[in-house]
């Protein structure tokens, strides 16, 4: 499949229902998201979210450790990007530059 657009570190800012991120929020508050995505390829009409990471993680569980921690970024992203672009995001990777380990997050894991 070839991919019909590219985002390399796409800038982005949006306002969000601030409860989407704090449990005390007020109904009606709102923040502001902000972030840098690596990499954002199309692909039949769907977004795949690619991020690269630096860490230094050499074995399997680390991996898994540190892919968790950062679940929560990959869901911030999907959001942002589906509300964005008005795609759904069928894909987020990590891409562990140090191990050279590829992690898939699971669909049900970005909502």
């Amino acid at each position: 499949m070839a991919s019909t657009s590219l985002h390399r570190e796409y800038k982005f800012s949006i306002l969000v229902p601030a409860a989407d991120y704090y449990a005390q929020a007020g109904a009606g508050e709102k923040v502001l998201l902000q972030g840098v995505v690596d990499c954002c390829i199309e692909e039949n009409g769907r977004l795949c979210i690619i991020d690269y990471k630096t860490d230094a993680v050499r074995t399997d569980a680390d991996i898994a450790q540190r892919s968790a921690y950062y679940t929560g970024q990959l869901r911030a992203y999907a959001a942002a990007l589906t509300r964005i672009f008005g795609m759904e995001v069928s894909d987020c990777v990590l891409y562990f530059l140090a191990a050279g380990k590829t992690v898939k997050i699971a669909q049900k894991d970005l909502h």
